[in-house]
């Protein structure tokens, strides 16, 4: 009896171990996290993520095994109370079925419009150094999980660490040896025997690497030579697993080396896989202080619906070009919330020495709750290419209320409700919402000013010249308003973004586009970044596409001025 209760212990035990798996596209990740369900119970285990590592180990820590493709920020480790688990596939062979499996049977997914237009060898005859990352997936996943590098690595660095980051991996499997791979995951485990993986989002229809023209194959080795190493490598780790797992009866998990005592700040940043708080940069720029305050509720408060102010005051002891200064907002677990920069917002600096402040500002929409802000003076759009300071938890803030009492829930969205007749019997009459005396007023609605001057500068920045018939597009527009009066973002009469579709004599075909809200009002010279909600229409040919403003009940823009608009010609197929 004492016997069967202590293998009952050791067995619950590694039962009660947790997962991690980093699934790579194309590498039987569905049927692998699909075998995980089965033996851990489908609510234990997390749907197929795609998302920053670190949020996906924070919002589902209570999962017994979180898979997806989950990308892991450069200095990121695993966590070491998870098993860790990744698939690996000879390269040429999951370029051939990521092709096709995007071409024929990725029906519901944003797909590279040269995958629906071309074939096999006409693509991989327009592939260019610009499509490496996307080529060689494998080791532009895996490569953050081996450095501690905070620069930009050249792809011989980035092998490197991929391999050091798959040494580190407790599971390295190879997709042409996934059964024996589940075999051996069955006993570190402790399942029992399990029949075959079930396959599913399989390609339906591919060559093979032997059907490709000889200048489409010696291509393909040229550009996928990053990942050809790493598989290598992955190749004879598996190997050396599998003969550990022979030997032993089962495979031991790698132990990772004690991390010391830990303060409680410094678990929770480790159970989810990322260093305590960090502050770097060369010091050229400094940030001297960070302040977050609502436009009513004041320093360090803000409700939701309230606008909100982040300001980032720095000294320039030197000057510097490209600056680009931003923020990112995280939860009371340290999760990201939100975060922008000025190079996204289409903006960099050049500055000369001095003291300045950056402004952000922005509706909350977040819950109620603590936040915490990073702040950062970089160089461009990634502290890879050069950071000046970056420093986290600079600032803190609360949620403390609400200043709209439009909505229930956790996050205040836009929202809009119409009503319409089906029929021809009924009818319908709109009443006004009688008013509660015992309601306070939170906030109210405006009634603006129809404008008396329609004067705009639209500039889309994103490439559109193919699009499919009846597709929905978010498309990046820079917006700058050259008028002399205020746009309101909100109240009666507000002013969105929206758009014309004509045919080539300029017909109409659609006068009356999706509207794109304005995330707040827009002062008399100011620029902001929209991404403009498109829908294109259900008609094919050379289509002409018109963006422009409107003044809701009032005027479109380019009805007044002419110059308030943008055209862009389309082919819509």
């Amino acid at each position: 009896m004492q016997h069967n209760s202590a293998a009952g212990e050791s067995e619950n035990s590694v039962a009660s171990e947790q997962i991690l798996f980093l699934h790579l596209p194309k590498t039987a990740g569905t049927a692998l996290r699909n075998l995980f369900a089965r033996h851990l119970g489908e609510d234990q285990v997390s749907k197929n993520l795609n998302m920053r590592l670190e949020e996906a180990l924070g919002r589902y820590s209570d999962f017994r095994a979180i898979c997806g493709h989950l990308h892991a920020e450069q200095g990121q480790t695993l966590p070491r109370e998870r098993v860790s688990i990744t698939v690996l596939r000879d390269p040429i062979d999951r370029f051939l079925s990521y092709f096709y499996f995007r071409k024929f049977d990725a029906q519901n997914h944003a797909v590279d419009r040269r995958v629906l237009s071309l074939d096999i060898d006409q693509y991989i005859d327009e592939l260019a150094d610009g499509d490496l990352v996307d080529l060689n997936l494998q080791t532009a996943l895996l490569y953050p999980l081996g450095t501690q590098s905070l620069t930009i690595l050249s792809w011989p660095e980035r092998v490197a660490a991929a391999q050091v980051a798959l040494d580190d991996i407790d599971f390295v499997g190879i997709h042409s040896e996934i059964d024996d791979f589940v075999s051996m995951i069955a006993a570190r485990m402790g399942w029992a025997g399990d029949k075959a993986l079930d396959r599913v989002n399989v390609t339906s229809r591919r060559v093979a690497p032997d059907q490709l023209a000889p200048a489409s194959r010696r291509k393909l080795d040229e550009l996928l030579q990053y990942d050809r190493l790493v598989y290598e490598h992955a190749v004879e780790r598996f190997r050396r697993l599998r003969r550990a797992s022979i030997l032993a009866s089962g495979v031991r998990r790698n132990v990772r080396p004690a991390m010391g005592t830990q303060n409680g700040a410094d678990r929770q940043q480790s159970s989810r896989g990322v260093s305590a708080p960090r502050e770097f940069g060369d010091r050229r720029l400094e940030i001297a202080s960070v302040r977050v305050s609502g436009e009513m509720s004041g320093a360090s408060l803000a409700m939701i619906g309230e606008q909100i102010m982040i300001y980032i005051e720095f000294v320039a002891h030197e000057a510097a070009d490209k600056v680009t200064a931003g923020f990112l907002i995280r939860d009371e677990r340290g999760l990201p919330v939100f975060g922008t920069t000025t190079h996204l917002l289409g903006d960099t600096h050049h500055v000369a020495p001095g003291r300045y402040c950056f402004c952000f500002a922005f509706v909350n929409r977040m819950e109620g709750g603590a936040y915490t802000v990073d702040a950062m003076l970089i160089r461009n759009n990634s502290y890879l290419e050069g950071c000046h300071h970056w420093k986290d938890n600079a600032a803190s803030f609360d949620v403390h209320g609400w200043a709209t009492v439009s909505f229930n829930g956790r996050v205040m969205m836009d929202a809009r409700a119409t009503f319409a007749q089906l029929s021809a019997q009924g009818s319908i009459e709109a009443r006004r919402v009688s008013i509660d005396p015992s309601t306070p007023a939170l906030s109210s609605g405006r009634l603006n000013s129809p404008l008396r001057d329609f004067s705009a500068r639209i500039t889309p920045l994103s490439s559109l010249p193919a699009v499919s018939m009846g597709a929905e597009l978010l498309v990046n527009i820079d917006i700058e308003n050259t008028g002399v009066e205020t746009w309101r973002a909100y109240g009666k009469h507000l002013v969105s973004l929206s758009y014309h579709w004509l045919d080539a004599d300029n017909n109409v075909i659609t006068f009356d586009g999706l509207r794109t809200c304005l995330p707040r009002d827009l002062e008399p010279g100011e620029r902001i970044l929209l991404h403009g909600l498109l829908r294109a229409p259900h008609r094919t040919g050379e289509l002409r596409l018109i963006w422009t403003m409107v003044q809701e009940g009032v005027s479109w823009f380019d009805s007044k001025d002419a110059q308030s608009k943008c055209c862009v010609d389309v082919t819509v197929c």
